[in-house]
């Protein structure tokens, strides 16, 4: 028996990660609010990350559209590096999803290229590296 195959349906899709975005939202001001009214857990925090994380996270979640849409892209980037992958394993030529910038020497040895594993492994890495620089760049007011 044929097994059939039901595609996603991307307007569904965003408005789910639209609604997971809101709710993360709704509860990161709750959690803000604790917080500032000193029912939260103290802790130190000297250098200000958690403050500066804390501010780049509300800012993110201030746009839930702006953030389903980046988590959306984030995901077909990895859907295309599992089939560039499968391609591999077979046996076949495949275009790489991410490559390393010019001058970026950390994955320069024939094995991160050559072994279908380790360009897997590269490729996730240098996604979920374009990613994070992408959203953190993309927030309006941070210093």
């Amino acid at each position: 028996m044929p097994a059939t195959q039901s595609s996603a349906d991307p307007a569904q899709s965003a408005k789910v990660f639209a609604e997971v975005a809101e709710r993360s939202s709704r509860l990161l001001g709750e959690f803000l609010k604790r917080q500032a009214d000193g029912r939260g857990v103290a802790t130190s925090d000297e250098f200000g990350i958690a403050r500066a994380f804390m501010d780049l996270s509300a800012r993110m979640l201030a746009d839930p559209w702006k953030l389903a849409e980046m988590q959306t892209k984030l995901f077909w980037d990895h859907v295309a590096l599992w089939q560039s992958t499968m391609q591999r394993m077979l046996g076949n030529d495949a275009l790489p999803v991410a490559e390393p910038a010019k001058g970026d020497n950390r994955f320069r040895e024939a094995d991160w290229q050559d072994q279908f594993l380790f360009d897997y492994i590269k490729q996730s890495y240098l996604i979920a590296a374009r990613h994070m620089h992408d959203a953190v760049s993309s927030v309006e007011g941070l210093l």
